[in-house]
């Protein structure tokens, strides 16, 4: 942009001033030819304010995680019911202190926990509901609300390790115990299947928290017992997890092991 000569431009000084753009007495620029001021000229640029600074988005928490009623639960909770929540926390509250059998969920590779800020919206549901389909049909549980009965060799193992432990604590061991503990593995199970096996400790305490199965198991107890069952429930679930569908326990261990008791 070219104007007109302005008359009171002061020089750079003298003419071994290099030629360049040279502010003038009104605030614009104006070139310098080495000797001479020229016609060029670039009036003064409004300063504009810098923009205010946007806010530090939230973190993002984990989204997509997909919690429903599981087959598992909802099978027997009637049988719950029946047995009576007095017996069934009091065997709960035995296995708040005992840990998964590391023989069977540890694994040789470290579990790194996923950035859940990094994770995308929504997990593809890609074939989540056919595979959940498949794991019922292998471990041949019945959906038609009757007590569920250990049947495969890994099923018969992991009641094998709960019968034992019942024992070991003076505990008696009955029908309802074998389906309760196998609807805890198999809800745990399926809740890996639907979230696409990526597993951690937001899903293991977003899992404890709205299983119908713990809820039912947790009514009406006060803090500390519902903490004790709560963390009961959680060490068979990850206990069956190891037989059931052993290639999650690794995450659900670390994951049970992060939360300790803060349920």
């Amino acid at each position: 942009m070219s104007t007109e000569s302005n008359d009171n431009t002061t020089a750079p000084g003298n003419s071994s001033v290099p030629a360049g753009w040279y502010p003038d007495e009104v605030g614009g620029s104006r070139w310098w030819d080495g000797t001479q001021w020229t016609e060029h000229y670039h009036p003064a640029t409004p300063q504009t304010p810098a923009p205010a600074e946007m806010p530090a988005q939230p973190k993002k928490k984990r989204t997509g995680l997909i919690v429903g009623l599981s087959v598992g639960a909802a099978v027997v909770l009637v049988g719950v019911i029946a047995l009576g929540a007095w017996t069934v926390n009091t065997a709960l509250g035995q296995f708040s202190e005992i840990n998964p059998d590391p023989a069977i969920v540890q694994d040789d590779d470290p579990f790194d926990e996923p950035e859940t800020s990094d994770e995308p919206e929504l997990p593809g549901f890609d074939g989540v509901f056919e595979e959940r389909e498949q794991f019922f049909i292998d471990q041949q549980l019945p959906l038609d609300g009757s007590m569920l009965k250990a049947v495969t060799p890994a099923q018969k193992q992991f009641i094998a390790e709960m019968q034992q432990r019942y024992a070991d604590r003076g505990l008696t061991w009955n029908e309802q115990d074998e389906s309760i503990s196998l609807a805890l593995a198999a809800d745990a199970c399926e809740n890996s299947i639907l979230n696409q096996h990526r597993v951690d400790e937001y899903l293991v305490r977003t899992h404890a928290s709205t299983s119908p199965l713990i809820l039912q198991m947790t009514e009406g107890l006060d803090e500390a017992s519902r903490i004790g069952a709560v963390n009961g429930a959680m060490q068979i679930a990850v206990t069956g997890v190891g037989y059931l569908c052993p290639a999650d326990a690794p995450a659900w261990s670390q994951a049970l092991e992060t939360i300790g008791d803060s349920w």
